[in-house]
């Protein structure tokens, strides 16, 4: 889920204006540098730098860069991207749940207080 602020034209370049809710430990991974894919069900058009939120805290435990927003991944190339999404696919698991899942691109910054 994607939260909107102020979506004037003027914002100040580099200004973070939307929110990411992600749980743990995918957020973690995210800011580590460690998964620079996040799957969603659906893409997006929206770049830039997003504050990313750990779910259920409503705070921002830091930012990232989303870069990009590619075309879904097929179910059978799934274990070829693991080292990007981290997501383990085992057998049964209905991690798809019959929808498509898209990559978004990330890349990680975190505050300098975090670290």
């Amino acid at each position: 889920m994607l939260r909107s602020g102020n979506t004037s034209s003027t914002r100040m370049r580099g200004t973070v204006s939307r929110g990411l809710v992600i749980e743990q430990p995918r957020v973690s991974l995210i800011l580590d540098g460690k998964k620079t894919w996040e799957m969603r069900t659906r893409p997006t058009r929206v770049r830039g730098w997003i504050g990313l939120i750990e779910k259920g805290s409503d705070t921002i435990i830091g930012v990232a860069y989303l870069k990009d927003s590619l075309s879904a991944l097929e179910r059978s190339k799934h274990r070829l991207h693991y080292r990007r999404h981290r997501i383990p696919l085992e057998p049964g698991q209905k991690v798809y749940k019959g929808k498509n899942l898209f990559p978004w691109v990330w890349v990680p910054r975190t505050f300098p207080w975090l670290t």
